[in-house]
């Protein structure tokens, strides 16, 4: 395995790309890339749902990326900035694909919480001409071929109605509201505008999307409100709600969540990267689509 990190902005030190590649040495076929995106409420990135995720992705064969992206209350989190920089994740893929043994075209994104809204976001807004204007692409460039979508608020004003009877629901959408707006009280037209359902057309990537029903932060009927979307439009997904597990699970691995997890009560070691194995699949048969 070759791992290193590499900036995407000179000007901004702090946002890089966390490289998990395969040897390629006497290989010639490209192999497929994943990029993650960890959640923390666009606070912090947290660390079991960066690189061992990308190790899941890298054992099964692919190039796998950890997106570190801005996070924090400053100027620099305000939207559409997240956008841009996992917009800059793809580009500087496509970019070096030959050099790291990559498909470009069989580029992936996926995200957790937060980074499964910013995921969310870019997959339906990756052809918009403001964001390869500012990018200086074109929309075809910035095209993945899919995104992972792990337990991913995708409709803010949904949160928002639901925020006063769900705990920790409303801490959630104020601090979103707060970073991605600069306000800490939601403005409906905003939460709009960044929820990803309301972008979803049909030249919106294919999703896999999970969430867990036990999930007390990001109802998992943002998921369903999603997938309603893509079914909307026709475009390929799959949706799974798995029953038991609480919001930020990651991989559900017994040293991330200890004993008591409710994952952990209810599956058994075998199944609890499963969404994983699931994704992996979904993605094959849209290579061989």
């Amino acid at each position: 395995m070759r791992q290193f990190s590499l900036q995407l902005d000179p000007a901004i030190p702090d946002i890089c790309l966390e490289a998990y590649l395969q040897n390629e040495a006497g290989r010639s076929e490209l192999r497929p890339a994943i990029i993650v995106c960890p959640g923390g409420s666009y606070q912090h990135l947290a660390a079991h749902e960066g690189e061992p995720v990308a190790l899941q992705f890298l054992a099964a064969g692919w190039q796998a990326f950890v997106l570190r992206y801005h996070v924090g209350l400053s100027k620099e989190t305000m939207a559409p900035n997240q956008l841009l920089t996992l917009g800059k994740a793809v580009l500087r893929l496509k970019r070096e694909a030959a050099a790291w043994g990559l498909d470009p075209e069989r580029i992936s994104i996926a995200g957790f919480s937060a980074g499964g809204h910013l995921c969310a976001l870019y997959a339906t807004c990756w052809h918009h001409e403001w964001l390869a204007a500012c990018l200086g692409a074109t929309p075809a460039a910035l095209r993945p071929q899919a995104a992972v979508l792990c337990y991913a608020p995708t409709d803010l004003n949904l949160l928002l109605q639901l925020a006063a009877r769900i705990p920790g629901a409303e801490a959630e959408i104020q601090l979103f509201s707060q970073t991605l707006s600069g306000s800490a009280v939601p403005d409906p037209e905003f939460m709009r505008q960044y929820s990803p359902v309301t972008w979803i057309d049909r030249q919106t990537v294919p999703c896999f999307i999970w969430h867990t029903a036990a999930d007390q932060v990001v109802p998992a009927s943002g998921a369903m409100a999603m997938a309603e979307g893509l079914a909307r439009y026709g475009v390929p997904y799959e949706l799974h709600i798995y029953p038991y597990g609480r919001h930020g699970l990651g991989l559900a691995r017994e040293q991330e969540w200890g004993e008591a997890s409710v994952w952990q009560q209810h599956q058994s070691a075998a199944k609890n990267a499963r969404w994983v194995k699931d994704a992996l699949s979904f993605m094959s048969d849209l290579a061989r689509d």
